[in-house]
């Protein structure tokens, strides 16, 4: 009787190593070496980001007038858009931390019965 046990013994010994044989893989330790990296660090550069809006205002030329199809009302501005013009107006331009959505694009307005381009700018 002791006969059967020990072919199925030497099976169990068997499935045994070779799962830990087979499941081997060489690892590194971590040892520190006194080499340099071989690795280039990389450099990310941004542009822009800490420039303000500059929103500039002149009287608008027959060429921007032709091909602008919308005149917006100064009145139809919201309270911050006719500061922001009405500053770029007297100085030429003016920054602003922030850009309504009506600057997104060059435009006109009409104001005192002019007409004006304007066109917001970032760095």
């Amino acid at each position: 009787m002791a006969r059967p046990a020990l072919p199925l013994l030497a099976l169990v010994v068997a499935v045994a190593l070779a799962g830990c044989l087979g499941g081997f893989t060489a690892t590194n330790t971590g040892t520190p070496t006194t080499d340099p990296p071989t690795t280039t660090p990389q450099t990310t550069v941004t542009y822009g980001t800490d420039c303000p809006y500059v929103l500039y205002i002149d009287s608008a030329t027959a060429e921007q007038r032709n091909e602008t199809d919308t005149v917006r009302q100064f009145r139809d501005l919201s309270e911050r858009e006719q500061e922001l013009f009405e500053q770029a107006l007297e100085n030429g331009s003016v920054e602003s931390d922030s850009l309504p959505d009506l600057w997104s694009s060059p435009g006109l307005v009409a104001y005192q019965n002019e007409t004006y381009y304007a066109v917001a700018a970032v760095c």
